[in-house]
C-alpha cells in the first residue's frame, strides 16, 4: 500500500484527476482518493465512473471510452409516414394507379434519401433525378437533338438525347433497336420490366411557366389505373406512354406556393408560386421535420460516445432556437449534424485530443 502511494501521481483538484481520466483509467489508494469522493456531481457530469477494488484501491474510469479506428456508422432511419408512401408505391406496382407525391420540409431532413431508401425497399429499377433551378428547360427533361460521328463511316448524324424525365417514362418498357418505345395493338407500351422513380428535388425554384409545360400533361394519371402519357415536341412530337408502376415525386423547402413568412425567407431560394392547376395534381403530401430519435441514432453510432453525443444533440436543439428567434440566419440541419460527427470522428481516430 505505500508503494502504491508512492507511485500514483498526485492531482491538486477533481479538474486535474478528470483531465487526466480522459486520457487513461486512474487507479488511487483509498486514502487519496478520499480527498475526491465528495466531488461525486463533477465526475458524473463527465461521465466518469467511480469503482471501488477488492485491493481497496478505487479506480476513476471514463465509460464507453471510443475506440481509435472503431466505425460503428448509422442506417437511415425512415419518417413515421413511410408506410403510407409505400402503400402509394406498391398501389402504383400492382398496375392499380400511379401517385404524384410532393415531400416538403426544411433543408437537410433526408427528403433526398428517403426517395433512394424506398426506391430500393419497393422494388424499382432506378431513381431519375433532376435538381430544380430557374436556368432549367424542356429540353432538361424532354431531351434535345444532338449530332454525333458513325465510327465506321466517320459521318455526322444527328439523333436524339433523351431527358430524364423521357427515360424515366420508358423504364422497364419495350424500345427498338433505335430506343424508340414498342406499344401492343392497344397502343399501351409493353411491360418487360421494373419501372423508374422520378425525382425533382427543388422543385419551386423552376420557373412557373416551364414546370407547367412540362409536366402538367405528364402528371395526368388515368383514373383507373394505366400509363401516363407525354408529348415529346423535340422529338418530331413523339408521344411516350410510361410504365404503369412509374411514380413522380417533388421535394422541396415549401409547398410551391411561395415563401409564407420570414422564417421560410432564411433557408430557402424556392419562393417561386407553382401554378394551381399543377399543384392539384398532387395526390399524396408528406411533410419532413427533424426528426430527433433519428438524429439520435445518427449521433450515438457515428460518435460511438454518451457523452459527446447528448452534448451535440443540446447544441443542434440550442442552435435551432435561436434560429426561430431570429438570432441567427443558418438552419442547423441533419446533414449538418452528419457532416460535424464525420469530422469529429477523423479528429478522433487521428488521435486529436480535444476532438469534439
Amino acid at each position: 500500500s505505500d508503494m502504491q502511494e508512492k507511485e500514483t501521481k498526485k492531482f491538486n483538484n477533481s479538474l486535474e484527476l478528470i483531465a487526466e481520466v480522459w486520457e487513461k483509467d486512474v487507479t488511487l489508494s483509498s486514502k487519496e482518493a478520499k480527498a475526491f469522493l465528495n466531488d461525486k456531481e463533477a465526475f458524473e457530469k463527465e461521465r466518469i465512473i467511480i469503482k471501488f477494488n477488492d485491493d481497496e484501491s478505487v479506480t476513476f474510469t471514463r465509460n464507453n471510452i471510443p475506440v481509435l479506428g472503431k466505425k460503428i456508422g448509422h442506417t437511415y432511419q425512415m419518417p413515421s409516414f413511410t408506410e403510407k408512401v409505400k402503400a402509394l408505391l406498391n398501389n402504383a406496382l400492382s398496375g392499380k394507379g400511379s401517385s404524384n407525391i410532393l415531400l416538403t420540409g426544411p433543408m437537410g431532413t433526408g427528403k433526398t434519401e428517403f426517395v433512394y431508401e424506398l426506391c430500393k425497399e419497393c422494388g424499382y429499377s432506378k431513381v431519375y433525378q433532376i435538381n430544380g433551378s430557374e436556368s432549367l428547360t424542356t429540353m432538361d427533361f424532354h431531351g434535345t437533338t444532338v449530332v454525333d460521328v458513325d465510327e465506321k463511316t466517320n459521318q455526322n448524324y444527328t439523333r436524339f438525347d433523351k431527358g430524364a424525365l423521357y427515360r424515366a417514362f420508358i423504364e422497364g418498357t419495350k424500345t427498338d433497336a433505335e430506343g424508340n418505345q414498342v406499344f401492343d395493338s392497344e397502343g399501351n407500351p409493353i411491360v418487360i420490366g421494373k419501372p423508374a422513380i422520378f425525382f425533382l428535388d427543388e422543385f419551386a425554384a423552376m420557373l412557373p411557366e416551364v414546370f407547367m409545360g412540362v409536366f402538367n400533361r405528364a402528371m395526368d394519371i388515368p383514373r383507373n389505373g394505366g400509363s401516363r402519357s407525354m408529348e415529346i415536341p423535340a422529338d418530331n412530337g413523339r408521344v411516350v406512354k410510361s410504365h404503369p408502376g412509374m411514380v413522380m415525386f417533388f421535394a422541396g423547402n415549401t409547398v410551391g406556393t411561395g415563401n409564407s413568412g420570414s422564417f421560410e425567407m432564411n433557408y430557402t431560394a424556392q419562393s417561386n408560386h407553382m401554378d394551381e392547376s399543377t399543384l392539384n395534381r398532387i395526390n399524396g403530401s408528406f411533410r419532413f421535420g427533424y426528426n430527433l430519435e433519428a438524429e439520435s441514432n445518427i449521433t450515438s453510432n457515428l460518435l460511438n460516445d454518451d457523452l459527446e453525443s447528448d452534448r451535440l444533440k443540446k447544441f443542434a436543439c440550442d442552435l435551432r432556437g435561436m434560429f426561430r428567434n431570429g438570432k441567427i440566419e443558418r438552419l442547423f440541419s441533419t446533414r449538418t449534424l452528419v457532416s460535424i460527427c464525420r469530422q469529429a470522428e477523423i479528429y478522433r481516430n487521428n488521435g486529436v485530443k480535444n476532438w469534439m
